[in-house]
């Protein structure tokens, strides 16, 4: 037979691949003793507190303290034992938790809120009961005074023809004032005057104040003259404001030294057709306690008083207007003016002028 002697290379080769094959039996045999080994191992180590040296019998055990008797908390002192306690308040030697908070001295215990920081009062207790939080009264915002004003209101300035009587006259009525949205000074004054001469003419000077959204007050004094007669001075007492429904009323009673009275009751209502043109409905009565022959008037309602106005604003401030006035004596009164043959009724057409400033 004939045998090829094998290079080096080869020999290398064959030993390297001999030596892994013999290598996996090996391998395998330590593998599996480990996996033998584990459970033992972790027997062990679990069985090492227990393998432990015990205390003798002979060795007596430290005395352990009772734990104290559950008691039942009340309420208060539930909220108690969450709070915080001062520090200044506890004892040094004392240990933590141990020190209760004093009942009959208010503790000052610190709540903050948002950015607010209050004390809460009544033993440290952090919700007082009229639910303040330690608040106590705080100086609020002064509000803004309401500047005194003044302004001049000439309500009525016109010229009547009287198709009755056929003549011309003439009638006004202005109101003067000066305050600020809760205390004011009214000088009223209103007359008629005819050919030149001042026939009756009312001037009036009123407190006003008012004592709701709606409704004022006004108290003051009201002096009126009658031609060819005396004049006679009133102490009044009213009431005006804005009716429901929009109707401006107004209310007075007055009283006068001779034991006579009045009763004068007035009411308007502003009908806005457009932007410009507004018209005016008014009803003017006045009655009387006392009979006054003097100054010709009845007991009981002595004069009704309608108009019809129409007004153009050219501005708020200023508005021209033509208008219609019927007034009538009635009851008593009447029957004195056609005693002294004096007309009962009037009915007037209207030209004037409105404006305030």
């Amino acid at each position: 037979m004939n045998f090829q002697k094998p290079n080096g290379f080869n020999l290398r080769s064959n030993a390297a691949l001999l030596t892994t094959l013999l290598s996996f039996p090996a391998l395998a045999l330590a593998a599996q003793a480990e996996r033998d080994q584990s459970p033992s191992q972790h027997d062990q180590h679990m069985m090492h507190g227990a393998s432990m040296p015990q205390p003798q019998a002979s060795e007596s055990p430290e005395p352990v303290p009772q734990a104290p008797d559950p008691v039942v908390m009340s309420h208060d002192e539930h909220l108690a034992h969450s709070e915080p306690v001062n520090p200044q308040s506890e004892n040094p030697e004392s240990k933590i938790g141990s020190v209760k908070p004093d009942s009959t001295k208010p503790v000052p215990v610190r709540t903050v809120h948002g950015t607010h920081v209050s004390t809460a009062p009544q033993g440290g207790k952090l919700r007082s009961p009229d639910y303040s939080d330690g608040y106590q009264n705080t100086a609020s915002h002064h509000m803004m005074s309401s500047p005194n004003l003044w302004s001049v209101d000439a309500e009525k300035l016109e010229l009547a023809h009287d198709d009755h009587a056929q003549q011309n006259s003439g009638q006004y009525e202005l109101k003067l004032w000066y305050g600020n949205d809760y205390n004011r000074l009214y000088l009223n004054t209103s007359g008629e005057f005819a050919k030149n001469d001042l026939e009756q003419a009312s001037t009036s000077l009123i407190w006003w104040r008012p004592f709701s959204p709606y409704w004022n007050t006004t108290f003051g004094l009201k002096q009126d003259y009658v031609a060819e007669n005396t004049d006679q001075t009133w102490l009044g007492f009213g009431i005006s404001g804005l009716a429901p429904y929009w109707f401006d009323v107004e209310a007075s009673v007055y009283g006068a030294l001779t034991g006579h009275s009045q009763l004068q009751l007035n009411a308007s209502y502003d009908l806005n057709i457009s932007q410009k043109w507004v018209l005016q409905p008014e009803v003017e009565l006045l009655a009387y306690g006392k009979t006054d022959v003097q100054h010709r008037y009845g007991a009981g309602l002595a004069e009704i008083k309608s108009g019809l106005r129409l007004r153009y604003e050219i501005t708020p401030q200023f508005a021209p207007y033509i208008g219609f006035e019927h007034e009538r004596f009635v009851g008593k009164t009447a029957k004195l003016y056609k005693d002294l043959e004096d007309d009962r009724s009037s009915r007037k057409i209207l030209l004037g002028l409105r404006f305030w400033y």
